[in-house]
């Protein structure tokens, strides 16, 4: 049982090695949108940040974003609020948020494939532990590229 616990792990830890390419791509991504200044950008990656580390259900990942996409809503109609999209900002024809939606998805596929082989598994608790692996490699260019600019 605890070495079939490791090969799974093993195997999310490659396939997570094996989306390192695209996680940069986010990560850069997430820098041009909210930049490196605490009061914006730290605080939204530190915030995204902290509910994948520390959610107790995966899909609550997925509200945290879909939240944020919310509170962005129609700031035309509210001129009193800050018209500044960043969850909601289009990058090459979809939204900010969308995109990390799709990300969440696809370690969520990846997670009920992985426990089609080890049934011992729960999907949500490998997709938790992607998800993890995920925000810890976005998380690392993002402020790999906060550093560059503040040279």
């Amino acid at each position: 049982m605890l070495a079939r616990q490791i090969d799974v792990y093993a195997e999310m830890d490659r396939f997570l090695d094996e989306q390192w390419p695209k996680s940069r791509g986010r990560g850069e991504m997430l820098y041009e949108v909210f930049g490196g200044r605490e009061s914006t950008g730290m605080s939204q990656m530190r915030n995204l940040q902290n509910i994948v580390v520390t959610a107790p259900r995966f899909y609550d990942i997925a509200d945290y974003i879909k939240n944020q996409m919310g509170k962005e809503a129609e700031p035309d109609k509210c001129p009193d609020r800050k018209s500044t999209r960043y969850w909601t900002r289009t990058i090459n024809g979809a939204l900010l948020g969308t995109l990390l939606l799709n990300d969440l998805d696809a370690l969520l596929d990846k997670a009920h494939e992985l426990a089609e082989s080890y049934p011992e598994s729960d999907p949500y608790n490998l997709a938790l532990y992607l998800a993890r692996g995920w925000i810890r490699q976005i998380m690392a260019e993002y402020l790999y590229q906060r550093a560059l600019q503040e040279e």
